[in-house]
């Protein structure tokens, strides 16, 4: 691949990786909204419905965020040995980080919701 190529690569799943992590964000926040707003009125299986699609879907979001950050990072590899004078500071460790992070947020989301419950907020 070319230099121009390994670049505009580049930038494309890094910027996959920022949708996905808009993505999270907008399912994390519309799910912490709707724990405080009507956690407490939930019924077992609404809960279960509700707790379920949000982890569904903010494990994929985050599986698909360290994906995409780790083949940015290999095309990022790739121009630093066609152009070595390029400065790009992205490393491995950076999507795992990122995946923690998320990982996280997924986990106080849902203790979250179960202390709206708890306390009937």
């Amino acid at each position: 691949m070319s230099e121009s190529e390994l670049v505009q690569a580049m930038g494309m799943y890094f910027g996959l990786v920022a949708d996905m992590l808009t993505l999270y964000l907008t399912s994390t926040s519309g799910f912490l909204i709707t724990a405080y707003l009507v956690g407490a009125k939930l019924t077992r299986q609404q809960l279960a419905i509700v707790c379920g699609l949000y982890v569904v879907f903010a494990m994929v979001a985050s599986y698909l965020t360290v994906g995409y950050g780790l083949r940015g990072i290999y095309y990022a590899e790739q121009l630093r040995a066609v152009s070595p004078g390029t400065p790009l500071y992205s490393t491995k460790v950076v999507p795992v980080a990122i995946a923690i992070v998320l990982m996280f947020g997924i986990a106080a989301s849902l203790k979250f919701m179960r202390d709206v419950r708890r306390r009937g907020v």
